[in-house]
Parts: C-alpha cells; structure tokens; sequence
C-alpha cells in the first residue's frame, strides 16, 4: 500500500464531509419540497372541487353574487309591490259608504278595487328571499376561504420555486464538488473505504 501524507489524508476527510453535507442538504430539500408539493396539490384540489380555476376564481364568485343580488333585488321588488297591493286591499275593505276614504277623502266609493289575497305570495317571496340571503352569505364564506386558499397557494408556489433554484444549485455545486475528487485511491462514493484506510 502506498503511504498517503498527513496533508492529504485531512484534504480527503474535508471533501468526503463536505460531500456528505452536499448530499444532506440536498436530501432534505427534496423531502421539503415534496411536502410543498403535497400541499399545493391538496389546494388545487379544494380550488377544482369548487370548480374554480385559482387564476380567475375571484371574477366567478364575483359573478355568482351580481346574479344573487339581482335575483334578490327583483325578489324584493316583487314584494314591495305585493306588500302595497295587500295595502291597498285592506284599505278597500274597509271601506264604508258615507265614510270618507283614507287616501282620497272621498265619502263615495263606485268602484272598490277587487284583490285576492296575496299572504301566500309574500310568503312564497319571503322564502325565495331568505334562500337568496343564505347564497349571499355563503358565496362571502366562500370568498374569504378562497382569500386564504389563494394566499396559501401563492406562498407554496413561491416556496417551490425556491426550493426548485435551492436544487438546482446544490446540484451544480455538488457536480463541480465532484470534479475536485482527483484521489485514484479512493472512490467519491465510498467514504467507508477511506474511513478503514486511515
């Protein structure tokens, strides 16, 4: 066996732990950023089984709560003209000959206006109303658990992106670290070689 000096002995060690720090490092990254994927994964899919698209789902529950507000304003017009016309037949019956009217003053009254009764109408639109509301108030909880999720997905996204440029320059490093491994004796990849020379 050759002898190899003291010098050279403390080199190897220095790139063989140098290596094992490389290797370490680059290890952990991967094990990092594949928890990072998962994670950005798990988002994506909270984002499809809302069927939104996380570039664009703003502008969609944007839309759905125009078209509720919409259908709640018609809803509430529908009312207010239903409410004005059960008014106005309440005030009809109670109409007396002689008396004089409480919205004209007039003691004659030729033709009273004939309604039906519109209390299940109301009704109907009281519930369509409250149905509305109740979407109102869950595209709002969607909206801000869609703020978080968004928040979140950008966070991942960067964190990927960083660990994806860690890699790559670990892996540029680690490729040049290699290229210093001039020693015949000893393999790169066999540290426990150079450990039972010593």
């Amino acid at each position: 066996e050759k002898r190899i000096s003291g010098n050279l002995l403390v080199a190897i060690h220095a790139w063989y732990t140098k290596h094992e720090l490389f290797i370490k490092s680059q290890s952990e990254l991967q094990v990092e950023l594949l928890t990072r994927k998962k994670e950005l994964q798990a988002i994506l899919l909270q984002f499809e089984q809302e069927d939104l698209d996380p570039s664009n789902w703003n502008e969609k529950l944007n839309d759905q709560e125009i078209t509720a507000n919409q259908r709640l304003e018609m809803i509430q017009s529908d009312e207010n003209k239903a409410q004005v016309q059960q008014q106005l037949a309440s005030y009809s019956h109670a109409l007396t000959a002689g008396e004089a009217c409480p919205l004209c003053g007039s003691e004659h009254h030729p033709h009273i206006m004939q309604t039906e009764d519109l209390s299940s109408l109301l009704n109907s639109l009281q519930s369509e109303k409250s149905n509305v509301i109740a979407e109102l108030v869950q595209i709002q909880k969607q909206k801000q658990r869609f703020i978080q999720l968004a928040a979140q997905l950008s966070n991942l996204q960067k964190d990927v992106d960083l660990n994806t440029a860690k890699l790559d320059t670990i892996a540029i490093d680690l490729s040049d670290h290699l290229k210093q491994f001039t020693w015949t004796t000893f393999q790169p990849n066999d540290r426990q070689a150079f450990d039972q020379w010593q």
